[in-house]
């Protein structure tokens, strides 16, 4: 599972975070990547001072529906199962999770 993790500040307070935002980009499960939107992600990242994290998630034709939204709802488990930890979270603490998309 390759993520992209979107945070302006040092490590020692990302690890302090109880809460993180997962974006799914969009796509349709068919293109695209989390980098086509680093520029607003990074920005956004830097003004709300959370952790963004975005899956680059396995796309059709080659993974066939549902796989790319397993694979969504997969990341969103690892980081509750984990407290964050799977993103850089201390994991010492209950996370909250805000999910963001666009299309997907």
């Amino acid at each position: 599972m390759e993520v992209y993790v979107f945070y302006d500040g040092p490590e020692e307070e990302l690890a302090d975070n109880h809460e993180v935002i997962v974006h799914y980009h969009g796509g349709g499960f068919m293109s695209m990547s989390p980098a086509i939107h680093d520029d607003y992600l990074s920005v956004w990242a830097t003004q709300i001072k959370k952790p963004i994290v975005s899956i680059n998630y396995k796309k059709a034709p080659e993974y066939k529906y549902p796989y790319a939204v397993d694979e969504c709802f997969d990341l969103y488990q690892q980081i509750v199962a984990s407290k964050g930890q799977v993103v850089g979270l201390s994991g010492s603490k209950h996370v909250s999770v805000i999910v963001t998309g666009d299309s997907a």
